[in-house]
């Protein structure tokens, strides 16, 4: 393999940096759904929708957060009843987490506005470069391409 140059680590830091924003930060206003909610509270709902019946230590370590982090964003879901947490008769101490018809509407409304962002960018690509960015964003990310 040849050697990384800084130039490239550079352009890189500066590319992901203007994605992140872009990504964040669209142009068109977010829904009412959605617009409550910051980056964590999003992805938090977005694990327990793809996950139900998962428990608060599946979100922290999905999150990369502690425990204690992931009780205060899971607590804001349930606040703002897009989650609802039930205790299983096999041990009342674990509490299942699932998405309120709420949540799931909130999710759905997340996941269309974020690919219209995806698809916004990928607009200014041709199609073979389409393929060619996603396949190497997936594989920097560590997923199937």
């Amino acid at each position: 393999m040849t050697k990384i140059r800084k130039c490239q680590i550079e352009n890189l830091r500066s590319a992901v940096d203007a994605l992140t924003r872009a990504y964040k930060i669209s142009d068109k206003p977010s829904t009412c759904e959605t617009s409550k909610l910051n980056p964590s509270d999003m992805q938090a709902l977005l694990y327990i929708t793809r996950n139900p019946g998962c428990i608060a230590n599946d979100v922290a370590c999905f999150l990369g957060v502690v425990p204690t982090t992931a009780s205060t964003i899971l607590d804001r879901l349930s606040k703002g009843g897009l989650i609802s947490r039930s205790r299983t008769e096999e041990n009342r101490r674990i509490i299942k987490l699932a998405p309120t018809e709420e949540g799931t509407r909130t999710a759905a409304a997340l996941v269309a506005e974020q690919e219209g962002q995806c698809e916004e960018m990928l607009s200014r690509l041709d199609a073979e470069e389409r393929d060619e960015f996603v396949a190497l964003i997936a594989k920097v990310a560590g997923l199937p391409s």
